[in-house]
């Protein structure tokens, strides 16, 4: 299963800064939205390159920074607040991407 990736910048998060839930899309000239699946990997649904969540570069969208890899605590602490977890499926499917961080 694949979720559009809706979360907080893991790297303000990490940094302690508050910052709202986005879509994360492909990096120009691409634009395409980007998947999380459950071991980890994202992916971009316009041109399908795909890349290990924790070596992703990351650009935040409010502009605090450029590029940077996010810490796998970052990463996990975005994800967890960004899910709307409600089933046991779903649950699931959260805790088996959070141990392929």
């Amino acid at each position: 299963m694949k979720v559009d990736i809706i979360m907080t910048c893991p790297v303000c998060l990490s940094e302690g800064y508050n910052a709202p839930r986005d879509y994360w899309l492909h990096e120009w000239p691409c634009k395409g939205r980007l998947t999380l699946d459950e071991n980890a990997i994202v992916q971009c649904q316009k041109c399908r390159r795909s890349e290990k969540l924790t070596r992703m570069l990351l650009k935040c969208n409010n502009g605090r920074h450029k590029f940077k890899v996010a810490s796998t605590e970052g990463l996990a602490a975005a994800i967890s607040c960004s899910a709307q977890m409600v089933n046991q499926v779903t649950m699931a499917w959260l805790n088996k991407m959070i141990q392929q961080l």
